[in-house]
């Protein structure tokens, strides 16, 4: 499950298909899920002002596509903000998630598409790869803004 600021919600049916969860259950996650988005977005944005995309193309960037549900959501609440044309651009991906994505969007931008037999983990592309915690995530958005 992947949820965006405004609530759009992509789900993985394939889970979904395993052990039946309810609608209740779902619903219930996905509150906490937007719950936990919003509060994110909320601390990396610091007091700026609403995201206005009406008419803009969007590159959406991210460090790798996995299951490329995340990315989905973004694409469609980019869009679901008015965006005329949204790019993706992604240095490694998963055949499945491209197939996902590419479907969605004007272009993707992939130089490292792989797959393995044991699953696909975007780590796996990159020679030292850690998680950015939010407090280094503002440390460069702040840079970037004085820009």
């Amino acid at each position: 499950m992947a949820v965006a600021p405004d609530g759009t919600l992509v789900l993985n049916f394939e889970l979904l298909r395993g052990p039946q969860l309810s609608s209740e259950v779902v619903e219930t996650q996905r509150l906490k899920a937007l719950e936990s988005v919003r509060e994110r977005e909320k601390a990396l944005r610091v007091g700026r002002r609403p995201l206005r995309l009406e008419g803009l193309r969007v590159v959406l960037v991210d460090d790798g596509l996995a299951s490329g549900y995340t990315m989905l959501a973004a694409i469609r609440y980019a869009y679901n903000l008015k965006a005329s044309k949204v790019y993706v651009a992604v240095p490694t991906a998963s055949p499945e998630a491209l197939w996902k994505v590419v479907e969605e969007v004007e272009k993707v931008y992939c130089p490292n598409v792989r797959s393995s037999l044991l699953g696909f983990a975007v780590a796996d592309a990159y020679q030292n790869w850690y998680d950015l915690e939010d407090e280094e995530a503002l440390r460069w958005l702040r840079r970037v803004w004085k820009a």
